[in-house]
């Protein structure tokens, strides 16, 4: 009787354990497909805020963008993106010249080291460069870039759009 008692209990304790194991990788499973659609979503849309400060800066215009205004409107779009700790634009030499946290006094630092940077030097591509990550040169906080170009008609980089992803939104 008491070795059938033991069989039981043991039995059940496996079973038990069991549902534990199989609902612990339900959960798992499902905060690995929640962050999986939050990082989409986070990507999607700093793609779709570098097109738009991209389009802003692209050619035909050869005109010089308004700074103020785009400095105005980097605030506006990181102000939407909560997985963004920056957005800038570089020039071709390498210098920020708008961003969406001017209190950081980022304006005029030189960036032209930067993965992200030397990579559209390097290539005419359109697409967006994900860089590794960094630690932000004014409040060492880590951020991963993404970044597009754009070039002239000539071919040379005129403009590097550079968003910061915040790693914790990975």
């Amino acid at each position: 009787v008491v070795a059938f008692l033991l069989g039981v209990a043991v039995v059940t304790g496996v079973s038990e354990y069991q549902a534990v194991l199989t609902a612990a990788e339900q959960r798992l499973d499902s905060g690995a497909t929640v962050t999986e659609q939050n990082l989409t979503l986070s990507l999607s849309g700093l793609e779709g805020a570098l097109r738009a400060i991209v389009g802003r800066l692209a050619p035909p215009s050869s005109d010089p963008p308004d700074l103020k205004a785009l400095g105005e409107l980097l605030v506006d779009l990181d102000r939407d993106l909560p997985a963004t700790r920056l957005l800038a634009v570089i020039d071709a030499r390498g210098r920020v010249v708008a961003d969406s946290r001017p209190e950081l006094g980022l304006l005029g630092t030189d960036v032209s080291d930067r993965d992200y940077f030397v990579h559209h030097q390097r290539n005419l591509g359109s697409e967006t460069f994900r860089g590794r990550p960094v630690r932000g040169r004014f409040d060492d906080a880590w951020l991963v870039p993404l970044s597009r170009a754009v070039h002239g008609a000539d071919g040379r980089l005129r403009w590097v759009v550079m968003a910061a992803l915040d790693p914790r939104y990975l």
